[in-house]
């Protein structure tokens, strides 16, 4: 009996997604997912209170998957930024339909997805500046760690976002990455030697 209620719930899922791809979430009916399911509106509300948790469920992979791309892939080492890359690359093109659904979401949805995608990142980058560069990394609060990810995240959305190829999109990250992490040790021994 299980067994037929997972169905049903991942029915019901499959149809909202194809819901919230097709019409956006602010178009999106809850009456539209329950026929695509096969189902009843009211059995729609036995596994999902409404049209947010519905959309959370659809999504929810996305973030988990965005938060384990960054806890396990980013770091300043040289090996994991140059492989970091095509790791966001392989990400974007397995969630890309999770994507377009998040940006069509309510801004809160969005803003919660970056925020998640920030705080791991300003986590991991503070790590990594401890492990590498402890002689800097002491200077700095949990502010900079948070406003530099925060950056790098929308150059790096940025980036996704244009209309290029992969190629291309896999250039302009190592750039962005170049800019943001290269000889990070130096450049804030720059701003000492001025003192």
């Amino acid at each position: 009996m299980q067994y037929l209620k997972e169905e049903v719930r991942n029915r019901i899922l499959a149809s909202a997604k194809q819901e919230f791809l097709e019409q956006g979430y602010k178009n999106a009916s809850i009456r539209n997912i329950a026929e695509l399911a096969k189902t009843s509106l009211g059995n729609i509300y036995r596994y999902f209170i409404d049209k947010e948790a519905l959309f959370l469920a659809v999504t929810n992979n996305l973030i988990e998957a965005g938060v384990v791309l960054f806890e396990t892939n980013f770091s300043l080492s040289e090996q994991d930024l140059a492989v970091f890359p095509d790791k966001v690359l392989d990400y974007v093109l397995a969630y890309r339909q999770e994507l377009a659904i998040v940006k069509s979401g309510l801004k809160e949805h969005f803003d919660s997805y970056i925020e998640a995608l920030i705080e791991v990142t300003a986590k991991k980058f503070s790590l990594s500046m401890q492990r590498i560069y402890p002689q800097v990394a002491t200077n700095f609060g949990r502010d900079f760690y948070y406003n530099m990810s925060a950056s790098f995240l929308f150059g790096l959305r940025t980036v996704i976002d244009c209309d290029k190829h992969r190629a291309e999109k896999k250039q302009g990250l190592r750039e962005l990455i170049w800019f943001f992490f290269s000889n990070i040790d130096k450049r804030f021994n720059f701003f000492e030697a001025l003192d």
